[in-house]
């Protein structure tokens, strides 16, 4: 191709340039990440109502660091149940 070509191929306003293909796709990185947290949360055994809301929330909230934040901490407790640290609740034995 041509250096006036080329010229034509950039001037076009129906390819999208450069910077909004990176933004298109930290869009959807920010989607997936935000899907993930979600799913992660709500099958978090053992994480109270209450957790899961304020932990939703949070990846509402805050465009990237929100669901990050959300998916470590659920997947935090997730272990720290599977490793018998801490018990269910629903499990629990009742003492009288």
């Amino acid at each position: 191709m041509t250096a006036d070509a080329l010229m034509l191929l950039s001037a076009n306003p129906l390819v999208p340039a450069g910077f909004e293909a990176v933004a298109s796709g930290a869009g959807l990185l920010t989607l997936a990440l935000l899907v993930w947290a979600l799913v992660e949360i709500f099958r978090c055994p053992g994480l109270a109502p209450g957790w899961k809301l304020v932990l939703g929330l949070l990846a509402f909230t805050l465009p990237f660091f929100g669901p990050l934040t959300a998916v470590v901490m659920a997947r935090s407790h997730r272990r720290r149940v599977e490793s018998g640290e801490l018990a269910l609740t629903a499990m629990a034995p009742r003492g009288r």
